[in-house]
């Protein structure tokens, strides 16, 4: 065989070899892209995306479609407002930590999501409550906390958001004279306050390491305290987001349902009203969310009813008959009229709470009072058996008696109304006098305590034998205060502006219902 058809012919073999291979890698990738396709309609279907939300998912690859598909609603919601670059740094975390970093209100999410991704590295695992209070920090302390190694940033996060703030004002290399185990007792640190911490700072690692081993236990109470102060704020964050997503998608049905009433017979009406019996879906599972999360804000204040487990258990049981992908048109009607039911019993339970609450707290101020008005009377008489003259503090003490008594008496009005409430079909005419009550009940106790801070202020001067100032006392009257919604704080936190989609107006329900 000729010796220049040799080097060609094993080229020739060596294609032929390869060949299946190449075919079978080509085929692969298509198929690889077939998939990634297919998924990212899942993800479309799923999740009712529009083309230009679409878009941000459509780089990703399967398995990285896959983390987004089977996220909690809300979590999902806040991510898709994310941009296509802030979806990229996500994509790297694990599912449950997309679903966690969601968790949080989206104004802490867009903090985090700009984060280099080793820096969001660093977060992985972290639960809820410790990502918020890192999205929480100021720039400076974010930029010192997100340098320190990941176990360190693990348990400083779990400090109470005061101790955290003051750690982060020390410098690097003080910081890291607190890192390693969590057995150091950083929660110790929390009754050290800015300074003892500081100054601990300039010890060495063992020195103090060996002072909190001797701390107290006393920390626990006030961490306690402190974390049940930051879960309000945060559960407050997010019912103000809730019930901003409920407007919104409201806003949407109501464009929906007058698209489809105004529609002229050329139109898609088939398509018309799926869109509005999605538009409803979401304005009904938006509105639940909205009084899960201020149930759970009333309940974390403490001004909660007893019962706010089971109501807050009510309301999610509406979701799966919601969610569920075959649900006609007459069962949205029906679980938008349970739902409007629920909310009216829960917002007439919730005034009454927070006014009984606000009831009680009075009442305790007026003990206080009445305790004054025993201390300071005594006080005078002492002043007089010396031969002072006390008769200007003795008629101010009277008006201060008059306050207190004239704020009983409107503490016992406004309790009568909470009590016929109870028992009324339509209760909000009477929760509005009750709260007009505690309105000058409030009005009365600042003007005696007005009066008070005067007394002892003179009765000091009195005693010291320097010359007394004149003591006014305004009049004030028990006239009727006029409840708006800005100044009827209980109406406005119990309703939160949820208005009831599905019976916006008298036609809705059946504009609904033929939508089937």
């Amino acid at each position: 065989m000729n010796a220049k058809i040799i080097p060609a012919l094993v080229a020739m073999l060596f294609l032929f070899s390869i060949l299946p291979t190449a075919i079978a890698a080509e085929k692969g990738a298509e198929s690889g892209k077939a998939m990634d396709a297919s998924k990212l309609e899942i993800l479309k279907e799923l999740k009712d995306l529009k083309k230009g939300e679409l878009d941000k998912y459509k780089d990703l690859k399967s398995d990285e479609i896959d983390k987004f598909q089977n996220l909690r609603r809300e979590a999902f919601r806040r991510i898709n407002a994310l941009s296509k670059d802030e979806i990229e740094k996500l994509k790297e975390l694990s599912k449950e930590d997309i679903n966690g970093f969601g968790q949080l209100v989206s104004g802490k999410l867009r903090i985090l999501v700009q984060l280099r991704k080793e820096d969001l590295e660093k977060l992985k695992g972290l639960k809820k409550e410790q990502l918020y209070k890192i999205a929480a920090l100021k720039k400076e302390e974010l930029n010192k906390l997100k340098e320190l190694k990941k176990v360190d940033i693990n348990n400083f996060s779990e400090l109470d958001m005061e101790t955290l703030q003051n750690m982060l004002e020390l410098n690097k290399e003080e910081l890291e004279k607190f890192g390693g185990s969590s057995g150091r007792g950083l929660d110790k640190l929390s009754q050290l306050g800015k300074e003892g911490i500081r100054k601990l700072a300039l010890l060495s690692r063992d020195e103090i390491k060996s002072i909190v081993s001797k701390l107290p236990e006393m920390y626990k109470y006030r961490k306690n305290y402190l974390e049940a102060k930051e879960n309000y704020k945060v559960l407050r964050e997010e019912f103000i987001e809730a019930r901003k997503y409920f407007m919104d998608s409201k806003s949407d049905f109501l464009k929906a349902r007058n698209a489809y009433r105004d529609a002229n017979a050329d139109a898609d009406r088939e398509a018309l009203k799926e869109e509005l019996r999605k538009r409803a879906i979401e304005a009904l599972l938006d509105q639940v969310d909205a009084a899960i999360k201020h149930l759970q804000t009333l309940k974390e204040k403490g001004i909660a009813t007893e019962s706010v487990d089971a109501e807050i258990a009510g309301f999610e049981a509406h979701k799966p008959v919601l969610e569920n992908p075959e649900v006609t048109a007459e069962q949205i009607v029906q679980e938008s009229k349970k739902i409007n039911a629920h909310l009216a019993k829960v917002k007439k339970a919730s005034k009454l709470q927070a006014g009984k609450s606000l009831d009680n707290r009075i009442a305790a101020i007026i003990r206080q009072a009445e305790n004054a008005y025993t201390k300071i009377s005594a006080l005078l008489d002492k002043l007089e058996s010396r031969g002072k003259d006390a008769s200007e503090l003795r008629d101010a003490l009277s008006a201060f008696a008059e306050d207190i008594n004239k704020t009983r008496e409107a503490y016992e009005n406004a309790k009568e109304k909470w009590e016929a409430a109870e028992t009324a079909e339509d209760a909000d005419k009477i929760l509005r006098e009750g709260h007009e009550y505690v309105k000058n009940a409030h009005r009365r106790l600042k003007h005696a305590f007005h009066i008070l801070k005067q007394i002892i202020h003179n009765y000091n001067k009195l005693q010291s034998g320097e010359e007394t100032e004149a003591i006014e006392i305004e009049p004030i009257t028990d006239a009727p205060v006029e409840i708006t919604a800005d100044a009827d704080q209980t109406n406005a936190d119990t309703s939160g502006g949820l208005v009831q989609p599905a019976s916006a107006d008298a036609n809705t329900d059946a504009e609904v219902g033929e939508a089937e």
